[in-house]
């Protein structure tokens, strides 16, 4: 009797407990199997479990927490093993600051033996610079076009589309906006689409058949606001737009929340406008709109860039062009088993070549580096990044790698494009910074970074001021590009503690102020 009231108590309480729950399964492939699992609990989503292979187990698990701290959870299973080997806990971390604590288990033994962190700026800045059964998802979504009407809600015109749209917009860019957007997010989830049945298997749920569905149940869920009208309160300099990732962003402003894209309020420039800044706008709405599903540039493999650049590339015929096209296209896929493996580190690595903007390669390449040290071919990946017209630090790290280890030819070829540019200014204190950053990635020694920096401040800091002075802006953008090295540096031997940066340098802590003295 007493175990049978027991058994009634708790199949009682499972009953109070699941009405509160909400339980949504999915067949985003359409190839007859769950790929995708989300649960509710009072219509908020606390769960998403994913198949990515189509072997019927659960291979992503992301849990969101009501913390003001804490705030997501992510678990990958990236060799389909049945077990969880990468784990990703996402922190608010002041006003600005996402800090995402790694946990990696690199040999699949069931044993985490890499633990490592990356502190990310939320707010992500776009610079200027079965597939058939989701198609008609996808058209459904957007048929019906806009439905503007005379009043408006706080100065937003409302759509039946799930989007939000500042008036700003339409007085800056013309009455056509509304239905712009709507073609843009329309040829932004059709070339998603497209590209998974282009490049990958019948049963995979790719990257962009999962983003595809991620932006229609966005605008489905909440409307999505367009803001043209955020003109205090934002450093716009060389900025086409950003956007929100997570629930507490804001925009003060006008007052939005997340889900947001800003776009930069000074533009267009010019008037009539352009085919290609009509173009280039496009590309920063799908960009920036990838945000809102929650990804930061450097985390995870780069879909805002790579779809931007696939779905509306400028009308260029050059081989430059084209590449970049293909080479994005494909890194929109996603079809990798993470965002560390060595087949999509090479291709994003070509890809920021192709571009000429190696910023988020270099957060990406460092990141791989922290859990894959003295990885011959990450290291060269990453020289790779700090190549270009006013960096130095690119030849100086291929000319400390080439002296330290033993290469192959293709390896040295590697090497070769990443000497490619490079300035004649700044090269003493680029050699100081390449050894820094070989002793921190690869020798995982930030004690004697430090040191090295420390020993050197005087040299760094004269030849920064000689280059900051100058009245050639060449020079002046080398000495920036030294001032940006530092600053990551900072970062990662003091907030990210890497290599026990700072733990271990209780007698010397007091020295790190010669970072912020040499990078300001």
């Amino acid at each position: 009797m007493k175990e049978s009231k027991l058994l009634l108590t708790i199949f009682t309480f499972l009953i109070s407990f699941t009405s509160f729950a909400k339980i949504e399964k999915f067949d985003i492939n359409k190839d007859g199997i769950i790929d995708r699992i989300d649960t509710y609990d009072n219509d908020l989503l606390i769960k998403r479990q994913e198949d990515r292979n189509g072997d019927k187990a659960i291979d992503v698990e992301i849990t969101y927490t009501a913390s003001n701290r804490i705030f997501k959870i992510e678990k990958f299973d990236s060799n389909y093993d049945g077990n969880f080997d990468r784990i990703k806990t996402f922190e608010r971390f002041k006003s600005k600051f996402t800090k995402v604590t790694y946990k990696i288990d690199k040999n699949f033994d069931k044993k985490f033996d890499r633990t490592y962190i990356e502190t990310y700026l939320r707010d992500q800045k776009d610079r200027v610079s079965c597939i058939q059964d989701l198609k008609d998802e996808v058209d459904s979504f957007v048929r019906d076009g806009i439905s503007a009407v005379a009043s408006t809600n706080k100065g937003f015109i409302p759509t039946n589309f799930g989007y939000s749209i500042d008036q700003a917009c339409v007085k800056k860019w013309g009455p056509n906006f509304p239905s712009l957007l709507k073609s843009t997010i329309q040829k932004g989830l059709q070339c998603m689409t497209r590209i998974h049945s282009q490049f990958s298997g019948p049963n995979t749920l790719s990257g962009a058949l999962r983003n595809s569905k991620g932006l229609i149940d966005l605008a489905n869920e909440t409307p999505v606001s367009i803001v043209c009208s955020e003109e205090t309160g934002y450093d716009w300099d060389g900025t086409a737009g950003h956007a929100s990732t997570e629930i507490k962003d804001i925009i003060e402003t006008p007052p939005v929340k997340h889900p947001f894209i800003s776009i930069n309020p000074f533009h267009p420039v010019d008037k009539p406008v352009t085919k290609d800044v009509l173009q280039t706008l496009k590309g920063t709405i799908l960009h920036e709109n990838l945000h809102n599903l929650g990804y930061l540039h450097g985390d995870k493999i780069e879909f805002p860039q790579a779809c931007d650049s696939c779905c509306f590339p400028p009308d260029d015929d050059n081989e430059n062009a084209k590449n970049k096209k293909e080479i994005g296209c494909k890194i929109c896929n996603g079809d990798y088993p993470s965002e560390d493996s060595l087949s999509y580190l090479k291709d994003y690595v070509d890809f920021s070549d192709l571009s000429y903007d190696f910023e988020v390669a270099y957060l990406t390449l460092k990141k791989s580096l922290k859990e894959n040290p003295n990885d011959i071919e990450r290291l060269i990946l990453f020289a790779r990044t700090q190549k270009g017209f006013y960096n130095p630090i690119g030849k100086a790290l291929a000319d400390i790698i080439q002296s330290e280890r033993e290469l192959t030819s293709t390896q040295k070829k590697g090497l070769d494009n990443a000497r490619e540019f490079s300035p004649e200014k700044g090269k003493k204190s680029a050699k100081v910074i390449a050894q820094v950053m070989y002793d921190i990635y690869a020798n995982q020694d930030a004690k004697l970074a430090i040191q090295n920096l420390i020993q050197n401040k005087h040299l760094i800091k004269s030849e920064m001021d000689r280059l900051n002075r100058s009245s050639d802006i060449t020079e002046n953008a080398i000495g920036e590009s030294i001032r940006d090295s530092l600053d990551g540096l900072v970062i990662e031997v003091w907030l990210n503690e890497y290599g026990n940066g700072a733990k271990d340098l209780s007698v010397e802590c007091h020295e790190l102020d010669i970072f912020f003295e040499l990078s300001n």
